[in-house]
């Protein structure tokens, strides 16, 4: 016999890329894994997948609620909610083992959502993303257009997990992305016109072929430009264990 859940849901995966993505893009990089609309499903998705701190770098994973897809474009009503980024180092525990605390932070409140402890419907999803030295947890909601629902969720994410959080909406997050991706291309545009300059000026040895007297004086040198930059801003604050809520609207 098995225990039904209030809601279906899905397990999506994607891998980040340093390639710029249009909106109409993305998503094409999201890949659904698994469906579940019982207890026992749920247990049997989750035994498979692997802990944060053992998940792949650039890459996510995502639970949503019945038809809610990952993409912000999906859902422009919605909003989410931001854990301030954890690093990726272990704790030891009270036993004196070495774990990561990710990984219990990651179970807690996935268990709490998929098992409805919030009682939060507006709450449609809940992801997991690793980067090079962090991870962020983020809580997928709709109908943010409601300020009665939207401090309500507020309040119950407060008492539940007592940490600082960044809420934006999700036309906030497409717009954001849209300039950041623009940023990107003219960055990598002017990366490429700097490296066609340098290969049409003469070599040092033409210019000693020529006759030309050679400069003894300072030369800079020219980089192949900047790197590309994650779009991921870290905010820091004074504050502790308190609710931080940034409106993007």
């Amino acid at each position: 016999m098995s225990h039904a859940l209030q809601s279906s849901w899905s397990l999506y995966f994607s891998i980040d890329t340093d390639s710029p993505i249009v909106e109409d893009d993305w998503s094409k990089h999201i890949k659904q894994v698994a469906e579940f609309a019982s207890v026992e499903s749920f247990l049997k998705v989750y035994s498979m997948i692997k802990r944060p701190s053992a998940l792949d770098k650039d890459h996510t994973v995502y639970f949503m609620r019945e038809k809610n897809f990952p993409c912000w474009e999906k859902n422009t009503n919605g909003g989410t909610w931001t854990l301030r980024p954890r690093q990726k180092s272990p704790i030891k525990t009270s036993e004196g083992t070495m774990a990561y605390a990710i990984d219990r932070e990651w179970e807690r409140l996935l268990f709490s959502i998929i098992g409805e402890r919030l009682e939060e419907p507006s709450i449609v999803g809940l992801s997991l993303a690793s980067r090079e030295k962090k991870y962020t947890l983020t809580i997928w909601t709709d109908n943010i257009s409601d300020v009665a629902v939207r401090r309500r969720v507020a309040t119950k994410l407060a008492r539940e997990l007592g940490s600082q959080l960044e809420f934006k909406t999700n036309t906030w997050n497409i717009s954001n992305a849209k300039k950041a991706a623009e940023e990107r291309k003219r960055k990598e545009e002017e990366e490429e016109k700097l490296e066609k300059e340098e290969e049409g000026k003469p070599k040092e040895g033409d210019s000693k072929k020529r006759g030309k007297k050679k400069s003894h004086g300072r030369k800079g040198k020219k980089g192949k430009g900047e790197s590309k930059q994650l779009i991921l801003e870290k905010r820091e604050s004074s504050t502790k264990s308190t609710l931080k809520v940034e409106m993007k609207e």
